[in-house]
């Protein structure tokens, strides 16, 4: 009896254990992430919207191997939420994250609804006008020049080192008046010099033509409108809100931006940003000089990638909005990556744009394989030549 027990036994250890497998070999096999609930938007699996589950599982397995330390990636295609992950054990979809410099782009589109609203003539006018209470040091034909589109693009023409200046503003008893008192060294809107302190200037214009604070702005014409409730944003000495950083938003809440954006400017019918701005805010307007950005492209406080069709808002340690107006797609991420070669950018490229049906590289692009071997090919030329000259022979 103890052996037919035993035997038994046997038998449904192994039944448990098979059944286990195959529904573990199964689960290798399908989409391993959630689709988040969200009121805004239906969700939808990947496939449904023409990406490839199995390719964004990969990336995941990248993220997990390398422990690349990405907080959370969302997608958002034709209309549907398509993709809602958060890799990292400790955070979630109710978390904040602080945004860094994608904070510009928020700043940016704040600086477009003043415009609409009358509150600022356009963006050819003066930034000496703009600040008629404001004293500016170093004041030269130059700077009497600047603009307020020159603010938005970072083409001032003021001496600014943002790893040195920025620090030394933040310092500074007034910020705005640390960043209009710097002097001049370049012609304004002849070249790009990136500039946190111009988004903050930005931030202090909404507050001076509004009579009110930035954040309060924001919270009537932008957040309130696309449904976005759990904010922080931090203010300088003097109770500026941060144009430039220190915007926290949940992960979601990034991706209403971005779905903003993605149709010019309307949220469920309804015009939040004039489309005109959008249009304006995220075509090239300069290019990074070859030893400060090189081949980068910048807009109303939105950086470009024409090669791949994309606009997005970067923030360091990689935080990032990718709008890809000809996929109809929104992808977002946050992260707190300090070094290393694996970034958002590299993870979009290399396994968001390839999941989708009908994706190939642009034709602007040389495939990093094809890149390598090109500049191998050139370091190698002067060994061949000196070989045929009998040189090393």
């Amino acid at each position: 009896m103890k052996s037919i027990n035993r035997i038994l036994a046997g038998c449904f250890l192994s039944i448990y254990v098979l059944s286990l497998a195959i529904a573990l070999g199964a689960s290798m096999n399908e989409v391993r992430f959630q689709t988040h609930q969200e009121a805004w938007l239906p969700s939808s699996f990947p496939e449904e919207q023409g990406l490839n589950s199995t390719k964004l599982n990969e990336m995941l397995d990248l993220i997990s191997l390398e422990h690349i330390l990405v907080d959370s990636i969302i997608i958002v295609r034709n209309d549907h939420i398509i993709f809602e992950e958060y890799p990292r054990l400790f955070y979630n979809s109710e978390k904040r994250h602080h945004l860094f410099s994608v904070t510009k782009s928020f700043t940016s589109a704040l600086i477009g609804i003043a415009i609409d609203m009358g509150l600022i003539a356009d963006v050819d006018q003066k930034i000496t006008d703009l600040f008629p209470d404001r004293t500016f040091a170093n004041l030269d034909t130059r700077k009497q020049e600047i603009t307020l589109e020159h603010f938005l693009t970072m083409t001032t023409g003021l001496e600014w080192d943002d790893d040195i200046d920025f620090y030394a503003m933040e310092a500074s008893q007034d910020n705005i008046q640390y960043v209009l008192d710097k002097p001049m060294v370049a012609e304004p809107g002849k070249q790009f010099n990136y500039n946190s302190g111009a988004s903050h200037v930005l931030s202090a214009l909404i507050t001076e033509v509004t009579g009110n604070s930035t954040f309060n702005f924001a919270r009537e014409h932008l957040f309130e409108p696309l449904e976005i409730t759990n904010v922080r944003w931090n203010r300088d000495g003097v109770g500026i809100y941060k144009g430039g950083t220190q915007l926290y938003l949940k992960p979601m809440d990034m991706a209403r931006f971005g779905y903003l954006y993605l149709n010019n400017g309307t949220w469920k019918g309804e015009r939040i940003v004039p489309a005109e701005w959008v249009t304006k805010s995220t075509k090239t307007h300069i290019k990074g000089r070859p030893n400060h950005f090189p081949g980068r492209e910048y807009g109303y406080q939105w950086w470009i990638k024409s090669t791949y069709g994309y606009y997005y808002a970067d923030g360091t340690q990689g935080q990032n909005i990718f709008i890809i107006p000809q996929y109809n797609m929104v992808v977002t991420f946050t992260a707190t990556i300090d070094s290393g070669d694996v970034w958002p950018v590299t993870l979009l490229r290399d396994y968001i744009l390839p999941a989708m049906e009908g994706y190939t590289l642009p034709s602007q692009v040389v495939p990093c394989f094809e890149f390598s071997l090109v500049i191998a090919i050139l370091l190698a030329l002067p060994i061949v030549k000196r070989k045929m000259n009998g040189r090393d022979l």
